[in-house]
């Protein structure tokens, strides 16, 4: 095969005139273009099947079939076929593993191939704070409350200062861990008061972190912290009596 391109290559250069040789390029540069673009183009189509269906999902709880679920994962790898190194489709990989799980269409031991592809994200993108986020929140759904969560949520949280998905999970895991007497949330504490105060103000998490202090009966524990260092989440989110 090698032998025949030198072989053609020879016999262009001794052959075609500089015009047709130049065509020739031209040709090929486009053929390459137009193949990266099918491609990438394929994958993007898949992504945002997958994306919308995740988002269907979180609206929606639990409640989808395992049929949606094997379509999402059936066009994800898919997608990454087509575009192995984009840091998206590694990430949504991962949310597609981790639905699995939680739906019930996977094992629990499947959390580890999402946790895999978090890290292939962060890897081509250290610097995006929901990946990271997404890692805290599998070792939470593995039980594994040790250094490397706190790891993952040091990032999450520096890199992150005004992310409405790192605000929700603060103060999911906070307020969960600070209700059940936990001992990992003293290493969390400052972080999560901060959260639920900057999720209260956000309008993107506010009502998610309402439902979570509800859910957590830690009312009068939220408008502590804000009487100190948030009056208008006091007064207008959290109406403290």
């Amino acid at each position: 095969m090698l032998m025949t391109r030198i072989n053609l290559f020879q016999w262009l250069k001794k052959h075609a005139t500089k015009k047709q040789m130049l065509t020739l390029f031209v040709l090929l540069i486009a053929t390459i273009g137009a193949f990266h673009a099918f491609r990438f183009g394929y994958a993007s189509l898949d992504y945002y099947s997958v994306r919308n269906t995740l988002e269907e999902w979180q609206a929606k709880g639990t409640n989808q079939t395992e049929q949606r679920y094997k379509s999402a994962r059936s066009s994800i790898a898919s997608a990454e076929y087509f575009h192995p190194t984009h840091p998206l489709y590694a990430d949504l990989s991962g949310q597609v593993a981790e639905w699995g799980v939680v739906t019930g269409f996977e094992a629990p031991a499947h959390l580890q191939i999402a946790k895999e592809d978090y890290l292939r994200a962060t890897r081509m993108r250290p610097a995006w704070p929901v990946t990271w986020a997404s890692l805290a929140m599998i070792k939470w759904r593995l039980n594994e409350f040790d250094e490397q969560m706190l790891e993952y949520l040091q990032h999450a949280h520096q890199l992150g200062p005004q992310k409405h998905e790192v605000h929700i999970l603060f103060s999911q895991l906070g307020l969960t861990l600070y209700q059940a007497n936990h001992p990992f949330y003293r290493k969390i504490r400052d972080k999560t008061q901060t959260r639920v105060l900057s999720g209260l103000r956000n309008p993107n998490s506010r009502d998610t972190v309402l439902a979570t202090i509800e859910r957590t009966d830690t009312m009068r524990t939220a408008c502590m912290w804000a009487q100190v260092k948030e009056t208008f989440v006091y007064n207008n989110v959290l109406d403290c009596q």
